[in-house]
């Protein structure tokens, strides 16, 4: 394909490979600026099922006008050529961006975490479910922009009917690590709450700079049965929002992105505005301790004390002096 032209565009290079087609960096020859165009596999042109499910999705990414979902510009249904134009994303995927940096800080978390949830809750609003949330669909850009893509296996929850599937061909919709037990079971009766549950799994590798399964010999049954147990603590700021998105009942699930992203905001600023326990103690420690050395110093004064009314006194007032100094102290790190 590469040099190849299709209609008014010049094809430069291949940028991906997927399921039902490849997607390749292109040039308008007219207008002069690089797209992004997905084009079906030839071996699926023929096939009605796979081609409407293809040509489903540009319409719906037509239709979708979010700053952090792609934006399909063209469509091309030519005989084997079937195709859709995009915005070209200068920039890498959120699993390529973890695997280069480890995993993000708090602050990344913040920043990214809150586009997705955007992104998730605008198509929950125009009644589509993604099915394949995961971290190699987000892009970012080199500007920090977060870019919602691949809407191949989406579902329509508004009566419209998108079951273009044929056997032997994506059985399995999505991507199993980071589907929900209920999709496991069933890819095609799903709610929004599938993609709540991906969300909190995404989450969780954004933290962690891993997945929390070892899928290198792990079979699909395995893994839904470690579906149906709680996800282990990353042990940060970020464990309850992870939990309360991937609770393997949709009942104890939290109801919507809506609420996920209340809650997301919630625990940001928290995280932005409270010091670490750890640290907390560490200041509280080493004020007892400068504040046993303060006192240290008018030992001498005391043991020179003659009369006995005297050293009492001195040991009263110095005594409550401690005593209101480490209940601020304790105070303060509550």
């Amino acid at each position: 394909m590469i040099g190849e032209q299709i209609q008014n565009y010049k094809i430069l290079s291949l940028l991906g490979e997927g399921g039902m087609g490849d997607v390749y960096l292109a040039v308008h020859l007219k207008l002069r600026h690089e797209v992004a165009i997905k084009i079906l596999k030839f071996k699926y042109a023929s096939k009605l099922n796979i081609r409407n499910r293809f040509l489903s999705e540009a319409r719906i990414l037509a239709q979708l006008n979010h700053p952090n979902i792609i934006k399909v510009t063209d469509l091309i249904d030519a005989g084997d050529v079937v195709a859709f134009v995009m915005e070209y994303i200068a920039g890498i995927s959120l699993k390529e961006l973890i695997e280069k940096k480890g995993n993000l800080r708090n602050e990344e978390i913040s920043e990214i975490y809150l586009q997705m949830l955007n992104a998730v809750g605008f198509i929950h609003s125009k009644d589509i479910i993604h099915r394949d949330i995961k971290p190699e669909n987000f892009m970012v850009k080199s500007n920090g922009n977060i870019k919602l893509l691949d809407f191949g296996i989406v579902k329509k929850t508004n009566g419209i009917k998108m079951d273009y599937t044929e056997t032997g061909i994506l059985d399995i919709m999505g991507t199993p690590l980071y589907m929900s037990p209920e999709q496991m079971k069933n890819t095609k009766d799903v709610t929004p709450s599938t993609d709540i549950y991906s969300m909190g799994l995404v989450l969780w590798f954004m933290v962690k700079g891993r997945t929390p399964y070892n899928t290198t010999n792990l079979s699909l049954i395995d893994l839904m049965k470690m579906k149906n147990e709680r996800l282990p603590l990353t042990h940060s700021k970020w464990d309850k929002v992870i939990q309360i998105s991937t609770q393997n009942q949709i009942t104890k699930r939290i109801k919507s992105i809506k609420l996920l992203k209340e809650l997301f905001n919630e625990t940001s600023i928290k995280a932005d505005n409270t010091i670490n326990k750890n640290q907390k103690y560490a200041v509280f420690k080493e004020k007892i301790f400068s504040l046993f050395r303060f006192r240290s110093i008018h030992l001498n004064g005391f043991l020179k004390l003659k009369k006995k009314e005297d050293r009492f006194f001195y040991f009263f007032i110095v005594g409550i002096i401690l005593f209101i100094s480490i209940w601020q102290l304790l105070s303060s790190i509550k």
